[in-house]
């Protein structure tokens, strides 16, 4: 047997298991449905395009509130990695933050935004802006004095610092905070969806389980773990390629 096939050994035997639980009446299909009724209704939300609105939905949500993340969370890790007084200044601010549940957050986000994609665009982007500038901030802490104290010795600038010396340091936090990331902002949007929205893949399994249509729900579960398993896919290609512009 092949190391390729032990990898997914105990996933198969797990489907089997399930199965032969539901067709034993051991499981109740109305509450657990069964691998078989899944793969049927995976054939119809799939073959009727039916999934592809919602699927459409929930990746620009991301994409959206990940760019965001993106835009305000680099510069924002590199002010409190550089700048020691505004690290003081912003400190408390950040770290009371970082300690309010998303749950706590969520149901006054469509209170303040409406129904609509922006609640899970907002949640998405709380969830991981501040993992994301916290990360910067360390790499950026990280970057070697003594080639810094060379770069001020022959004259370079803060931008010429931070741009040839401490982005590349930067580059490990960025990566371990982005993957840890993919996680949350799929939080994010399924909650979103789910407070405030008319639309998405969260919508559409809350929506189903409210139904008690089981198998739509286990569609949606194993449509977000595509989702992640593909954004850890494409971050481990972009994290080779970036790794190239390190210096040795």
């Amino acid at each position: 047997m092949t190391n390729t096939a032990i990898k997914y050994l105990p996933f198969v035997v797990l489907l089997i298991a399930w199965e032969a639980a539901v067709r034993a009446g051991l499981l109740n299909p109305a509450f657990f449905s069964s691998p078989v009724a899944v793969a049927m209704a995976a054939i119809d939300w799939y073959g009727t395009g039916k999934i592809v609105p919602n699927l459409a939905r929930t990746l620009e949500e991301i994409l959206a509130g990940v760019g965001l993340t993106f835009l305000i969370g680099v510069p924002l890790g590199i002010l409190l990695g550089w700048y020691q007084w505004f690290t003081a200044t912003a400190s408390p601010v950040l770290l009371f933050l970082n300690a309010v549940p998303a749950v706590a957050v969520g149901p006054v986000v469509p209170l303040v935004l409406g129904i609509g994609p922006w609640t899970a665009i907002a949640l998405v982007f709380f969830l991981t802006v501040l993992p994301l500038a916290i990360n910067v901030a360390a790499g950026v802490r990280t970057a070697s004095a003594d080639l810094l104290r060379m770069g001020r010795h022959f004259g370079a600038g803060d931008r010429q610092l931070l741009t040839t010396i401490v982005m590349p340091s930067v580059v490990p936090y960025l990566i371990g905070a982005t993957r840890g990331n993919i996680g949350r902002a799929l939080a994010g949007a399924l909650v979103g969806e789910w407070m405030g929205s008319n639309g998405g893949l969260g919508w559409m399994m809350f929506n189903a389980a409210g139904i008690f249509e089981v198998k739509s729900v286990y569609v949606g579960a194993v449509t977000v773990v595509g989702i992640s398993l593909l954004a850890s896919a494409l971050l481990g290609v972009t994290e080779a390629r970036l790794y190239r512009w390190r210096p040795a």
